[in-house]
Order: C-alpha cells, then sequence, then structure tokens
C-alpha cells in the first residue's frame, strides 16, 4: 500500500490561525483553530496510509480535492470523498467534506490505478 502524500501535509501548513471547523457532511470534527484542526487530521484521517491519493479538482469555484483510499482486495485507489476548502488570504480557513461525494461529477477518475 503507497505511503501518505506530501499534499495533505501541504494542506495541514495552509491552515489559518483561526480556521473556525472541520465539517465532515455537515458533522463537525473539529473546532479551535488550527492547532485543533491539525492534530485532528495529523492524529487520524492523515495517519492512515490508505488515504494516499489526493486529486486536485474544483467545487462551486472552490478548491476541492477528491480523495482516493487504497482498497487491497480491488489493488486500486477508490473514492473516498471531496473535500472543498474555503480559502482567505492564501489559507485554509474551511474544510467542508462531502464522503459520499460522486467524483466523476467533478470530471475526477471513479478510480486510479496503483
Amino acid at each position: 500500500m503507497p505511503g501518505t502524500p506530501a499534499t495533505s501535509t501541504a494542506i495541514v501548513t495552509m491552515l489559518a490561525d483561526d480556521a473556525p471547523v472541520l465539517d465532515a457532511a455537515a458533522a463537525r470534527v473539529g473546532t479551535g483553530g488550527r492547532d485543533a484542526i491539525r492534530a485532528f487530521l495529523l492524529n487520524g484521517p492523515l495517519q492512515s496510509a490508505a488515504w494516499a491519493e489526493f486529486v486536485p479538482a474544483t467545487a462551486n469555484g472552490q478548491l476541492a480535492f477528491g480523495t482516493y483510499l487504497w482498497d487491497d482486495a480491488a489493488g486500486l485507489y477508490v473514492p473516498g470523498g471531496l473535500d472543498v476548502l474555503t480559502l482567505q488570504g492564501g489559507q485554509v480557513t474551511e474544510v467542508t467534506a462531502f464522503l459520499d461525494a460522486d467524483l466523476t461529477r467533478f470530471r475526477l477518475p471513479p478510480h486510479i490505478r496503483a
């Protein structure tokens, strides 16, 4: 299984000091600014090597990433969701994750081969 990408670490470094929330399908999973969200990401989703592919996209004119999870049985990356970033002054102020998004609607592949 491939390792965690540099893209995910780059997103964490772009978080604004006062980033208010990481919203996963309308369930707020992190508040309290950059440190709280950074800790959640680095100790949770980004800890897993399964989240190994992030593909740039746009959604509603905002920067987004299609996320893909490694599936051992299939031998390829399968969709894990769409992360939409809200930017202000070059920093990420909010991340909204749509875990059931159809990535093909955002011109992303249905899966990625290793």
